[in-house]
């Protein structure tokens, strides 16, 4: 009902979402943001030049993958954006997909650093935890491929910090490390 109620209904409705703000827009793909009033919402879209595509790979899989991803690592305990949606389909003779998660709480992890107001002691707690949850996932028997602190976020809870990863489409599940 929320979805529709901003105009998506159908597959063709996320890809041509307008009068929304780009947040990220690269070749083959765009992120945008969906104001819901108490929540927000992230949007990706990706399109791609290669037809034909074979393997699991490449734009037109990306949703698919990401969602797998999303699903596979909340299933095992790991903080990620809640998966609302995604889609695969072709438009003007190219594979074309689309993948909705909620937002996280928190920020990024590289603003969260730039507060000038941070004390010395702060940053190690923060490090100390931000270590045990790459941990967690390591552990898990995954890897992020692209695995760096704006895809980490943070959220403060008075002397200690909870994180969620986001942007999986390139997580890859490995065997479990014990250390």
């Amino acid at each position: 009902q929320r979805l529709a109620a901003i105009g998506l209904k159908k597959f063709e409705d996320f890809l041509y979402l307008e009068g929304i703000e780009a947040m990220r827009d690269v070749p083959g793909r765009l992120t945008v943001s969906l104001d819901f009033g108490d929540s927000k919402a992230y949007l990706k879209r990706h399109w791609g030049h290669k037809a034909g595509l074979l393997k699991k790979s490449g734009p037109h899989f990306e949703a698919q993958t990401e969602w797998d991803n999303t699903r596979l690592l909340e299933s095992r305990g790991i903080s990620v954006p809640t998966p609302l949606a995604y889609g695969l389909g072709r438009a003007g003779g190219k594979e074309i997909s689309f993948y909705l998660s909620a937002s996280v709480r928190g920020v990024q992890s590289d603003h969260y650093l730039d507060r000038k107001d941070l004390s010395v002691a702060c940053k190690r707690v923060f490090i100390e935890r931000l270590a045990g949850f790459a941990k967690l996932i390591h552990e898990s028997g995954f890897n992020h491929r692209d695995f760096y602190l704006c895809h980490l976020f943070v959220n403060e809870l008075g002397d200690d910090f909870e994180f969620a990863l986001i942007d999986l489409q390139r997580v890859q599940e490995r065997c479990t490390w014990r250390y």
